[in-house]
């Protein structure tokens, strides 16, 4: 599907629609957002944005885009200074938000001092419908090993324990904040895998942000000729 441009923002859908619900809420839904830092600056406005249930749409633009802005809205994380979101057709941080919605934001926010099976484990006490063996095959995957410590992996490798995490939860909704900057091809191609099948299996709805569309077309490309 064609690109389409939200201020500065560009927004392209990746899926091929054959899980989308065709009814019921949209996965998110944004009317007039907009969000103003304390100082004044307006980082995101006015923005109008629907990802259908079952789609992969990811979000492309430069630093300062309000890419970032618009997923931690999402997540629950800040609050808009203008307009309302919706996501899995309720408020962003209310329990029904929480039970539907991943997050993998940049920094990966993780315990260092815990072991990856330590990290795991919180996972599966902190949610119901934990699919434990989802989590640990995405870590197996990259050859991480379960008594690995947190703090000790290198960057791509924690962002994989992240998206292990946010798998394991079984979310409607993913949200993924620029996870392949700072990774080679391959490295791209190994973090979109999981989640690529994880979307062909369960329909999972992903939003995805990005700087450059290539950082994510052609790595998914690549796992799909790969498939």
């Amino acid at each position: 599907m064609p690109a389409a441009r939200r201020g500065r923002l560009t927004v392209w859908t990746a899926g091929s629609g054959r899980h989308r619900t065709g009814s019921g809420p949209a996965a998110l839904h944004a009317v007039r957002l907009g969000y103003r830092h304390r100082g004044g600056r307006w980082v995101l406005w006015g923005c109008d944005l629907v990802v259908p249930a079952g789609e992969i749409v990811v979000l492309a633009g430069a630093s300062g885009a309000g890419k970032s802005t618009l997923l931690r809205l999402a997540a629950g994380l800040s609050r808009p200074t203008t307009g309302w979101l919706t996501v899995v057709g309720a408020a962003p941080g209310s329990a029904r938000a929480r039970r539907g919605c991943a997050f993998v934001g940049q920094d990966a926010p993780l315990y260092p001092h815990f072991t990856v099976a330590d990290t795991l484990r919180l996972g599966r006490e902190l949610n119901r419908g934990w699919d434990d063996r989802a989590a640990h095959a995405v870590v197996r995957s990259a050859g991480i090993g379960p008594g690995d410590r947190v703090g000790a992996l290198p960057p791509a490798a924690r962002t994989r324990v992240a998206l292990a995490l946010a798998l394991g939860k079984r979310p409607e909704l993913l949200l993924l904040d620029e996870p392949l900057t700072g990774l080679d091809p391959a490295a791209r191609r190994d973090l979109l895998a999981p989640v690529l099948a994880d979307h062909a299996r369960r329909g999972t709805t992903v939003l995805l942000s990005v700087r450059e569309l290539s950082d994510v077309t052609e790595p998914a490309a690549a796992v799909g000729r790969a498939a």
